[in-house]
């Protein structure tokens, strides 16, 4: 028996519901990538402005929406040994 590796495909789950409490509303507009940093409650703002349409800018600002920081902002100070 040889073991197989599955084709696999992204599945995008959208949960709809008539009176979302929380919620994060992505703009395009005007210059700036910018989010809160956390969860704020009700409709959150995510902004990509001009030069941040990128795959890794929405991705950043999107961590930032969900409560991410930039390591900088951490205990260990950004200091990490990746080797």
């Amino acid at each position: 028996m040889t073991p197989t590796t599955p084709k696999t495909k992204p599945i995008l789950f959208l949960v709809i519901h008539k009176q979302p409490r929380d919620r994060i509303l992505i703009k395009i507009n005007g210059r700036g990538c910018e989010s809160n940093v956390g969860r704020v409650g009700g409709q959150q703002l995510l902004n990509l402005g001009k030069g941040c349409h990128t795959f890794d800018n929405m991705v950043h600002e999107l961590g930032h929406s969900l409560g991410l920081l930039h390591t900088m902002k951490t205990r260990s100070g950004g200091f990490h040994n990746w080797d």
